[in-house]
């Protein structure tokens, strides 16, 4: 699977928890690399503590390569 990231950072301006690093997408990388999985941890718990709904998903709905028909 190849990058298409290029300049874009789309996933991270839409990003609420602000754990995208910005760092371009390649198939074998952990995604540790791109990816601050504490701070999707911490909003997720955010949510559930002000009893809203723990769902984001932010970050795949800004992708314009993760639509459909891209």
């Amino acid at each position: 699977m190849e990058s298409r990231c290029g300049t874009c950072n789309q996933c991270v301006k839409a990003c609420p928890a602000q754990a995208i690093k910005g760092r371009n997408f390649f198939e074998h990388e952990s995604r540790f690399l791109r990816l601050d999985v504490s701070k999707c941890e911490k909003y997720f718990e955010e949510l559930k503590g002000a009893d809203r709904l723990a769902v984001c998903g932010m970050c795949v709905y800004a992708c314009p390569y993760g639509r459909l028909g891209n």
